[in-house]
């Protein structure tokens, strides 16, 4: 019921604003339970009609490179 509601707010927000919303999700590490949880918000984001951007990143990832790629999502119009 509740999907069902948010796939009808997205819906009147892509007519309203003529914009897709879009999630963005940085997974750092190859934990099966993350992508597991990663994977379902995907799925459930997909079916309300959002757009998802994945972004993985090894567990050796520095944190000035995590750093610099989330400030780079914060900044693009087509993630919100």
């Amino acid at each position: 019921q509740v999907r069902e509601e948010v796939k009808e707010r997205v819906h009147a927000f892509k007519q309203q604003h003529d914009v897709t919303p879009c999630l963005a999700v940085v997974l750092v590490g190859q934990r099966p339970d993350s992508q597991s949880y990663v994977r379902a918000k995907a799925k459930a984001a997909n079916e309300v009609g959002c757009r998802i951007v994945n972004v993985d990143f090894p567990e050796s990832v520095s944190e000035a490179e995590l750093l610099r790629k989330i400030s780079q999502l914060n900044a693009e119009d087509s993630v919100h």
